[in-house]
């Protein structure tokens, strides 16, 4: 089967392996790769090679974001030629006979210590062809939904992971930080959830425009924020930093109000991020931290669902699993107003 590879920064690979299917272990399931979305962190691992002084080992295959369809299954229930979402976390409560970790045992399964995790360096990622994944990690999709679309549920289960973390008041106002797809996402769910204005930051005009063709919102450039700051100072009750910049995480506490929540969402390149304290502490700002999520991929699907949320519109460009170094060097670069980039396994 074909399996693309990360062989060092900037440089993609895909090539022909042979590959004997191993066996199914018991509730295990094989799938066939149909799509999988190109990721931020994934961008982060082709740019840098790493997040901070966090670095992985070359080689290694990306990807978290996948949909496809069972080959085979030792589950009961799943069967064969089921279309399915896949949740890229694998907790230890769900793989492991013997005693949980503390994390888990709290409900707390994305900070699992023992945890696989798709793309990772320990489980291989999910730009190839077929992939082997625990029955936990797999949610089926009806056939209204297309792959594609399916992909972006994952991003959408960090979003709304973020949000489940400031107990959202209706009628709050709701200010986020980054157009990209996990900021849109959180866009949505802020307008769902009844915030009573919506602003959105992005140096990127093409992004805003689009967002303000998705929902109700206040949109402006980060040029424009900085020339206008004092008339978005202090005004708003959540706040999410979805950029992870060091001017993004300063401009988040200046937009906070007293006794706001702010959410660092985005993932940094670097190690440290400065701030006035001072800043943060005479309005009492809550900050908080995210890290992917919590296993919400069924919630986030029946949210989808049931709002009918137009997740298929923030795929920009699609590319073939052969054409991937394209795809990234493409994202990497923001060419072409590109928001989301998904790989489609176009053989399959």
């Amino acid at each position: 089967m074909k399996i693309s590879q990360l062989l060092d920064i900037k440089k993609i690979k895909v090539k022909e392996v042979n590959i004997k299917p191993s066996e199914l272990k018991e509730n295990f399931i094989r799938v066939r790769i149909k799509a999988t979305g190109i990721c931020g962190s994934d961008l982060h691992y082709y740019d840098d090679g790493g997040l901070g002084s966090h670095k992985i080992d070359f080689p290694i295959t990306l990807g978290h974001e996948p949909s496809g369809e069972i080959i085979d299954s030792k589950s009961n229930l799943f069967s064969k030629n089921e279309r399915i979402a896949i949740e890229p976390n694998l907790p230890c409560l769900f793989h492991k006979n013997d005693q949980n970790c503390y994390e888990c045992g709290k409900g707390h399964f994305n900070l699992c210590p023992d945890s696989t995790f798709l793309g990772t360096k320990n489980t291989s990622g999910s730009f190839q062809e077929e992939i082997l994944v625990h029955s936990s990690q797999a949610i089926k999709i009806d056939d209204k939904v297309s792959f594609e679309e399916a992909t972006l549920l994952e991003p959408f289960s960090v979003a709304l992971h973020a949000f489940k973390k400031i107990n959202f008041e209706t009628g709050g106002k709701v200010a986020i930080l980054g157009a990209g797809p996990i900021g849109i996402c959180l866009s949505l769910i802020a307008n769902i959830s009844g915030a009573a204005e919506i602003l959105i930051i992005d140096k990127l005009d093409y992004r805003l425009e689009f967002l303000k063709s998705l929902i109700p919102c206040k949109t402006i450039t980060e040029d424009q924020f900085n020339a206008e700051k004092k008339k978005y100072k202090n005004k708003y009750n959540y706040v999410f930093d979805a950029a992870g910049k060091k001017n993004t995480f300063l401009n988040s506490l200046d937009l906070s109000r007293n006794l706001a929540k702010l959410v660092v969402v985005g993932i940094p390149t670097y190690d440290f991020l400065e701030y006035n304290p001072h800043v943060a502490r005479i309005k009492e700002i809550l900050i908080l931290n995210c890290r992917r999520s919590n296993n919400l991929l069924h919630t986030s699907y029946e949210i989808f669902k049931q709002y009918k949320l137009p997740l298929n519109k923030i795929i920009t460009h699609r590319f073939d699993l052969n054409d991937i170094q394209t795809a990234f060097s493409n994202n990497s670069a923001y060419n072409d107003k590109v928001i989301k980039t998904v790989i489609i396994n176009e053989k399959n």
